[in-house]
């Protein structure tokens, strides 16, 4: 089962799970490729990291992953998601997602 949490609740040492999904709100004609990111951050520190490169197609047009992370600071914890035009770019295509 799955059960939602406040990052305030948890504490050093336990684990929690992220989940980020795409789904293409058009009709691709063409494959369209991405980078996925996913950090977990304590007050001002980077904690956690992952990152996915994707390729939406007319046949598969959507994306997810579950990525685990131990809490090592609980201090003012956050999770964000990113998407990117690729590696190598700094460039977003949408603004960050966030959960507190």
């Amino acid at each position: 089962g799955e059960t939602e949490l406040n990052l305030s609740d948890v504490s050093v040492g336990d684990k929690v799970k992220v989940k980020v999904s795409l789904v293409s709100t058009k009709t691709l004609t063409e494959d369209y490729s991405a980078m996925v990111t996913l950090g977990l951050y304590s007050e001002n520190s980077l904690d956690g990291f992952d990152f996915e490169e994707v390729t939406l197609t007319a046949e598969n047009d959507s994306f997810e992953k579950t990525v685990e992370f131990e809490i090592t600071d609980a201090t003012d914890l956050k999770v964000k998601g990113f998407l990117w035009k690729g590696l190598g770019t700094r460039t977003p295509i949408t603004a960050a997602v966030e959960a507190k």
